[in-house]
C-alpha cells in the first residue's frame, strides 16, 4: 500500500502529466484544455452552471428558431407546403428542445460524487471552442481512484477522432475488448475484468470509455499488455517516430490498438507527455478502423 505521501505525489506527477500534454496539444491547434482539479463541491457546483448555461443557450436558440418558423407561416408569400412544412418544423423543435433541457436537468446533484468529467464546449455553429476537465481530488484519493487524470484525458483524445459517433465509437471499443479477451499479450485479474464488465454496463455507448477503463486498469496492474522479443524493439522505435519524427498514431488494426494502449500507459506511467497523443488530441487519428466518424453536425445534414 503507498503511503499518503506517495499518493499525493503520484496524482500531482499524473495531473502535471495530462496539463502538459494539454499545452502541446494547443500548441497543435487544438482548443483550449481547461485542466481544473475540484472537490465535490466544486464539482457540484460546476454542473448547477453548466446546467443554467446549457439551459439559457438551448432556450434562446429555440426562440430565434421559432421567430423563423412564425414568419414564414405569417408570410403571405408563403406556399401552402411552406407554411405546413414551418409548421411540423417548429412542433418538432420544440419538441427536441424540451428534451434537451430535461436532459440537462437529470444531471442532479450525485454528480458531485464523480472522480472527473471531460466536458466539451461548443459555439453556435455547434464547433468545439475549448474543454473543461475536472478532477475531484477529493472524491478520487478517498475511494482510492488514482488515475482519474489519465482517465478523463483519454476522453479528451479520444474527442476529434470518434467525434461522439455511437457507429465508430462501437467499432473501436469492440475491437479493444476483442484485444483484452483474445490476444495471447494481453493479461488481466479477476478484479481487473469484473471492474470493466461492470462499470461499461452502465454506458450505453462505451467506446472510448472502454479505452479509459482499461488505462486505469493497467496503471493500477490489473490488465497488462506485454511486449516482448520484436515486438519490444518496434516498440521503442514506434515511440522515438511518434516523438521525434512527427509519426501519427493510426487505428487500422487490433495491433494499433495495443499499440496505442501501450504508449498511453508508458507517457503517463513515466511522467512523458507524448507529442503523437498531443497532436491526436488536436487534429484526430487516421486509419480505417475510425475513418467513418462524424461529428454531430456532418450526422445531421445525413438525416
Amino acid at each position: 500500500n503507498l503511503s499518503g505521501e506517495d499518493i499525493e505525489k503520484n496524482w500531482v506527477n499524473q495531473v502535471e502529466t495530462v496539463k502538459q500534454m494539454g499545452r502541446m496539444a494547443e500548441l497543435e491547434g487544438a482548443a483550449p484544455i481547461n485542466i481544473r482539479e475540484v472537490d465535490s463541491k466544486g464539482m457540484n457546483d460546476y454542473f448547477n452552471t453548466e446546467d443554467a448555461d446549457q439551459i439559457t443557450f438551448i432556450e434562446a436558440k429555440r426562440k430565434a428558431e421559432i421567430e423563423g418558423f412564425k414568419n414564414i407561416i405569417k408570410d403571405p408569400s408563403s406556399t401552402q407546403q411552406e407554411v405546413e412544412d414551418a409548421r411540423a418544423a417548429m412542433k418538432e423543435y420544440n419538441k427536441l428542445a424540451k428534451g434537451a433541457i430535461n436532459e440537462r436537468l437529470a444531471i442532479n446533484k450525485g454528480d458531485s460524487r464523480n472522480y472527473g468529467v471531460m466536458v466539451p464546449q461548443f459555439n453556435e455553429k455547434g464547433e468545439v471552442v475549448s474543454y473543461d476537465m475536472l478532477l475531484n481530488k477529493e472524491r478520487s484519493l478517498e475511494d482510492g481512484m488514482l488515475n482519474t487524470a489519465s482517465h478523463e484525458f483519454i476522453h479528451t483524445a479520444f474527442y476529434n477522432t470518434l467525434k461522439q459517433d455511437p457507429a465508430a465509437q462501437r467499432i473501436l471499443g469492440s475491437q479493444l475488448l476483442d484485444v483484452i479477451q483474445s490476444d495471447k499479450d494481453v493479461s488481466y485479474t479477476d478484479k481487473g475484468m469484473s471492474i470493466m464488465n461492470r462499470r461499461l454496463n452502465s454506458y450505453s455507448n462505451w467506446g472510448e470509455e472502454a479505452f479509459a477503463i482499461a488505462s486505469e486498469l493497467m496503471a493500477d496492474g490489473d490488465l497488462k499488455i506485454k511486449e516482448s522479443g520484436m515486438n519490444k524493439l518496434k516498440g521503442v522505435f514506434r515511440r522515438f517516430a511518434q516523438n521525434h519524427l512527427g509519426r501519427d498514431i493510426k487505428f487500422n488494426t487490433k495491433q494499433d490498438i495495443k499499440n496505442f494502449m501501450v504508449d498511453y500507459h508508458k507517457s503517463i506511467a513515466n511522467n512523458k507527455p507524448s507529442p503523437a497523443i498531443a497532436r491526436m488530441v488536436a487534429k484526430g487519428a487516421k486509419g480505417s478502423l475510425v475513418e467513418h466518424a462524424k461529428d454531430p453536425i456532418e450526422r445531421q445534414r445525413e438525416r
